[in-house]
């Protein structure tokens, strides 16, 4: 699509480094797993949330981790986050269900959306995440999506 050239022009700009596999639609971590066996990278989960005064967030993190969003609010000072819906995420994110990541955040124009990466995620040596279809999956090194999210 012409929204994964301008993902992959601008990380090529940046010099970051990927790794990309395309396999059938997946719409859970589980399915992604399945579908990308013996891929040395780590899943991650992505969740789209909103709070009580309608922020938004996205939350992005190891695909085993346990993310509670009660004490995820105290952190962050976000009263009620809860998840977003589809018709916002897709208004601000331009990706559907399945497909947000943090690479969505470049379709943000009004920078609408915080992005919190779990530590978890900067410790590891790759994470695979949707390159805004998730028809494919796109393996990044920390920094380089450190860089793709500060630039």
């Amino acid at each position: 699509t012409d929204a994964q050239k301008a993902l992959f022009s601008k990380l090529r700009e940046l010099s970051v480094e990927t790794r990309t596999w395309q396999h059938e639609a997946v719409f859970t971590v589980e399915a992604m797993d399945a579908a990308l066996k013996g891929v040395d990278s780590v899943l991650a989960k992505n969740l789209f949330l909103k709070d009580k005064k309608k922020n938004l967030w996205l939350v992005c993190a190891v695909h085993d981790t346990t993310v509670d969003l009660g004490k995820l609010s105290k952190a962050v000072g976000a009263a009620g986050l809860r998840f977003g819906d589809a018709d916002r995420m897709k208004e601000v994110l331009n990706v559907v269900q399945g497909e947000v990541s943090p690479f969505a955040i470049m379709n943000d124009t009004p920078n609408a959306v915080r992005v919190i990466l779990d530590e978890r995620i900067k410790e590891q040596p790759s994470v695979l995440f949707h390159p805004l279809s998730n028809s494919y999956s796109t393996a990044i090194a920390a920094p380089g999506l450190l860089a793709f999210l500060s630039a």
